[in-house]
């Protein structure tokens, strides 16, 4: 398994250290060989340093009439060149292993430490936007992705990462999966979104489930594994299109980047038993012009949306309200509501 982090977090200045104390002996057989050759045989130095490099990497050298002495001296330099090599190499071999040790033991303690965050499957290009949005919002989150590069890339971001195969339980369980938030599945297979959702929903059964899904078949299908939410991105892509030609005002107002841009958020506001709006009237809730706030809708437990609310409309445990205003607004607003 391959864990991943911060890139510039795993002593970089430690590393570059030893790396230059390999080069060293390397240096300093280059160095002898080439003031051996010049002393015995009487060469120039760039002929010496030639002849040394070929003799250290051993690949032959049948234009070169050496003395006796030289001789003896270039099976000395070929004995000493494959020794080091051979010494380099098995350090170059144990520094990526302790290296990739120090990735583990970084991300591991992470990862230990994480709580109320989400597990994003799927670093492609919709994950690296998501990922991005859940960080300028300060969510935490770890990343899941089978495949070794796309982790890299997620960890220059930033971000956790770890490499490894979201359909099995231990790795879910690793995440901290009965911790989380939520987890968000979007890789580009609909039948590992399927398994990855079945198996977080058999681990925690109350956790908040979204997936991604590449056909209205496989969204049924997850919604029967047990996701909360199933979207299509070609289905609202076809549909942002289609609206952007029929009513293109409207869609650039409601843009959600745009309107992040003005200093104006969405938010959703769940009404729980026993909370503020439980039994209350819409009235009863703290906006007007001067709170920076409005509501949007109220969407009740049965699915149904009410766009618009009138003020005496009564909220119930199970309804939640939809605000938009400004996002400090919004912070204060949800606190109240709790």
């Amino acid at each position: 398994m391959f864990l991943a982090g911060s890139i510039n977090s795993l002593r970089p200045a430690s590393l570059s250290r030893r790396v230059i104390r390999l080069c060293l002996p390397m240096v300093a057989v280059l160095c002898t060989g080439t003031a051996g050759f010049s002393l015995i045989e009487g060469w120039p130095i760039e002929k010496s340093v030639y002849f040394t490099i070929i003799t250290f990497t051993t690949v032959g050298y049948g234009d070169f009439d050496l003395s006796l002495i030289g001789r003896r001296f270039a099976s000395v330099i070929i004995l000493l060149g494959f020794g080091i090599f051979t010494y380099v190499l098995t350090q170059l071999v144990q520094m990526i292993v302790e290296h990739q040790l120090d990735w583990e033991r970084v991300m591991h303690r992470k990862i230990r430490d994480l709580s109320d965050h989400f597990i994003v499957v799927g670093y492609g290009r919709i994950g690296a936007v998501v990922c991005k949005r859940l960080s300028n919002e300060n969510i935490p989150f770890v990343v899941i992705d089978r495949h070794r590069e796309l982790v890299e890339q997620a960890a220059r971001a930033g971000h956790i990462a770890i490499a490894s195969d979201a359909t099995n339980d231990e790795v879910l369980e690793m995440c901290r999966v009965r911790e989380a938030r939520g987890l968000v599945c979007l890789t580009t297979s609909d039948a590992n979104n399927i398994v990855i959702t079945l198996s977080a929903r058999t681990l925690c059964p109350d956790l908040n489930i979204i997936s991604r899904a590449e056909s209205d078949d496989h969204a049924r299908k997850l919604r029967h594994a047990g996701a909360t939410r199933v979207i299509s991105p070609v289905h609202s892509g076809a549909v942002a299109i289609a609206n952007t030609i029929v009513r293109p005002h409207t869609i650039d107002f409601l843009d959600q980047s745009a309107l992040a841009h003005e200093g104006v958020e969405f938010s959703k506001v769940a009404v729980t038993p026993g909370s503020f709006f439980d039994g209350r009237a819409v009235a009863a809730a703290p906006v007007s012009a001067a709170s920076l706030l409005m509501i949007v809708a109220v969407q009740h437990a049965d699915g149904s949306t009410l766009i618009a609310p009138p003020p005496d409309h009564v909220l119930n445990a199970g309804d939640a309200l939809i605000i938009a205003g400004h996002p400090g607004a919004v912070i204060g607003f949800c606190a109240d509501a709790a």
